[in-house]
This record gives structure tokens, C-alpha cells and sequence, in this order.
């Protein structure tokens, strides 16, 4: 009772969910399990039910990264700081700010002219839902930065933002988001 059927479906999966191994599902990284993904924290399938994480809290935690882009691009940087904990903690090219007043400062100073804004792009988000009730949500996901250079959006950033979520009055805050940017592989001679 309440396993996978024969054929591998769960009948408590959401509709049009992957089946279980398929990859593609909540909180499973591409490709067999590996404790490489379990030292990084990440819950693999077969260790988390899609019920174990409310749809609705899952939507809120996307919704505030798209949120944080929106309020990013359109110059609105109490919008910003707005979507952190008040103790929350933004990292980005060895800069740190800690709190809602440091976290609007950084923002002000990056971002506070038109000519320093851009499109953000968020994808690939895997979200890893809080271990016990009330915890930390996590979240992995890939970035990329475009700015306009002789009149034409162009990507001058890429990388990954490493997000921990947590409720404040009832809504999904950034309690610590680190920006890491994408550095080119090393290549060894031959």
C-alpha cells in the first residue's frame, strides 16, 4: 500500500511527474544516485515523497526567485532586500552583507543605476525540502546575467546561486543566497 504500482508509478506522485528513476523529479540531481549528491545535501527521490513538500510551498519558494529577478531588473531594491530574512546573508564576488540594511546597501551600489541593470535569468531549479518541520529549505540553481552592450542583451554572468529558504511570518525568505560565478575549466597541455 502506497508504493509504486507495477510499471513503476506512485500513485501519490503529482500528475505528469516523472516516474520514479526517470530523473527530472523534485529533489533528484540528473543521473543514478551518488553519494557525491549526498554529501552536497541533496535528497534523492527514493529518500523524499513529492508529499513530504506541500505544492504550494514548492510554487511560493519558486516564486520568490522569480520575484528577486523581477525586483532586480526593474530597479526595486526594497523588493529586494524585502525578500530576505532579517537576519538573512547575500554572498557575491567576495563581497558578504548580512541583515536588510546591508543587503539594500549591496544593491544600491550594484544596481542602483539603470545603466547597471540587465535581464536575470534562474533556471534549472532543484528545490530539497526542509528535513523536519519549520527547517531550511534548499535550493540549487544556474544563472545567467545579460546586460545590453551596443544595444543588444548580451550574457556577461553565469553560474549558480546556493539558496537556503526559511518561513517568516508565514512566507518563504532567503535566509542565506550565495552567488557563485562560472569559471572556465582549466585545460592541461598534452
Amino acid at each position: 500500500p502506497g508504493g509504486p504500482r507495477p510499471g513503476g508509478r506512485d500513485p501519490r506522485a503529482r500528475p505528469g511527474a516523472p516516474a520514479p528513476g526517470a530523473g527530472g523529479g523534485r529533489g533528484r540531481p540528473c543521473g543514478p544516485a551518488t553519494a557525491g549528491a549526498r554529501s552536497a545535501g541533496i535528497l534523492l527521490e527514493d529518500e523524499v515523497h513529492v508529499s513530504d513538500f506541500p505544492l504550494a510551498d514548492e510554487l511560493a519558494v519558486r516564486a520568490a526567485l522569480a520575484r528577486y529577478c523581477h525586483c532586480c531588473d526593474d530597479g526595486d531594491l526594497d523588493g529586494v532586500a524585502a525578500l530576505f530574512a532579517p537576519d538573512g546573508l547575500f554572498t557575491f564576488g567576495g563581497r558578504t552583507a548580512r541583515g536588510t540594511r546591508e543587503i539594500l546597501e549591496f544593491f544600491q551600489a550594484s544596481s542602483g543605476k539603470e545603466e547597471q541593470r540587465g535581464k536575470h535569468l534562474t533556471v534549472n531549479v532543484v528545490v530539497t525540502p526542509p528535513a523536519t518541520p519549520g527547517g531550511t529549505a534548499r535550493v540549487a540553481s544556474d544563472f545567467v546575467f545579460l546586460r545590453f552592450e551596443e544595444g543588444r542583451l548580451v550574457p556577461a554572468l553565469a553560474g549558480r546561486y546556493d539558496d537556503e529558504f526559511v518561513r517568516v511570518d508565514g512566507q518563504w525568505r532567503f535566509a542565506s543566497r550565495q552567488a557563485r560565478l562560472m569559471r572556465q575549466p582549466r585545460t592541461t597541455q598534452p
